[in-house]
């Protein structure tokens, strides 16, 4: 085997990588059950760990040419993988390095909030188990949750609702780790904010354990807003029992928006508003996508519903589910996304025409490990004018 032939496998080991990735974030988009999406990430381990090794073992070392003398089956998977590398790579990065510049609004420097109990350092969150030692890893994030404050202007935004601040929270997660206190702290930390809606979009309470629904309650008791709580479930919530969640939900006054659309009294006036827990609840909301002349609040668990929802009229979508990869490489960004639009919608702003979309990185997931950004909270006030 020359160089050429070592520089070719390696760009071919590459593109295999990322076509395995982006099949598994597409499948892992798809409403499907808990136990099945355990076995397509299963699946598709294998397929990244052993593929190579058995197409390397019939790989004659050469660029697969007229001359190399291997099957045209393996030649063209080769040359698939490279090309997987060589193009749609590049291509990739720049469709993101151009979409990142669009319909971005004005933000304050990012905070790290200190949710440590008084006289105890951060680390003491980790919590037990395995989940307490991968906090330990040097570099990872997970207990150092950030602030966003941004300003978002839309001109179809009613007069109303000039300055009405939105705090947006997602994949809470909450399990045994980060420990009640990590919880505890950032309700202290966002209290003072009192916003005038707190919006949950999604993935509350693992497993809907009474002891993890606990801490989710006094988690939400610290937290105070003028107007309206309003929350949907996500994926996670609906693989468990939700009763618990609900309960909770409705004892500390929010709104569970469910899988429809109705309104809410903001400010004296009445907003448009939409829960979407689809695919995970049941199909759609009746008219849903139907074009509207209401500026629309809309929660939604995955941000994949938001081509749709920007055709149906002005607005703004709130998401989360992707935990903005929860690793991100410098140049490349996140790797693992669970969407049918892969690593596009991964964190941050996206706009459409008249809507908006705000994805959150997410507070926790099923493993604390945040390299290369943090879990994140955002408070949205909402403008009217031309942006």
């Amino acid at each position: 085997m020359d160089i050429s032939g070592i520089l070719f496998g390696l760009v071919a080991w590459l593109g295999h990588c990322l076509i395995v990735i982006f099949s598994h974030n597409r499948f892992y988009g798809l409403p499907l059950s808990h136990k099945t999406t355990d076995g397509i990430q299963f699946v598709h381990f294998l397929w990244l760990c052993f593929g190579p090794v058995i197409l390397f073992f019939f790989w004659s070392g050469q660029i697969p040419l007229g001359t190399s003398g291997d099957p045209v089956w393996l030649a063209a998977i080769l040359w698939l993988c490279f090309a997987a590398a060589a193009v749609g790579l590049p291509a990739d990065l720049l469709l993101r390095a151009l979409r990142r510049g669009q319909g971005v609004p004005t933000e304050t420097l990012p905070t790290i909030l200190d949710v440590a109990p008084l006289g105890a350092a951060v680390l003491d969150l980790r919590g037990p188990g395995l989940r307490g030692l991968l906090c330990k890893i040097p570099g990872n994030r997970s207990l150092y949750p950030v602030l966003r404050q941004v300003e978002l202007v839309q001109e179809q935004l009613p007069p109303a609702w000039d300055g009405l601040t939105i705090l947006h929270l997602s994949d809470l997660h909450v399990q045994k780790n980060p420990t009640p206190e990590f919880f505890q702290g950032l309700a202290r930390t966002l209290r003072p904010l009192e916003p005038d809606i707190i919006a949950f979009s999604g993935d509350l309470v693992e497993k809907g354990d009474p002891l993890h629904g606990e801490i989710f309650r006094e988690f939400l008791s610290g937290l105070k807003f003028k107007e309206a709580g309003l929350a949907i479930l996500g994926n996670h919530d609906f693989w468990h029992p939700i009763e618990p969640t609900l309960a909770i939900l409705k004892q500390q006054g929010y709104r569970h928006l469910g899988n429809r659309r109705s309104r809410v009294a903001i400010r004296g006036a009445e907003m448009a508003i939409s829960g979407l827990e689809y695919p995970w609840n049941a199909e759609l909301p009746e008219g849903w996508g139907e074009r509207h002349k209401d500026w629309t609040l809309c929660l939604s668990h995955t941000p994949d519903h938001f081509p749709r929802f920007a055709q149906s009229g002005p607005g703004l979508m709130l998401a989360g589910h992707v935990h903005g990869g929860q690793i991100c490489f410098p140049i490349v960004g996140p790797i693992i996304m669970p969407s049918i639009y892969g690593r596009y919608y991964d964190r941050g702003w996206f706009q459409k025409g008249q809507a908006f979309l705000h994805v959150s990185e997410g507070l926790s997931g099923g493993h604390p490990l945040r390299f290369g950004l943090n879990p994140g909270v955002c408070l949205i006030t909402l403008r009217t004018g031309k942006s």
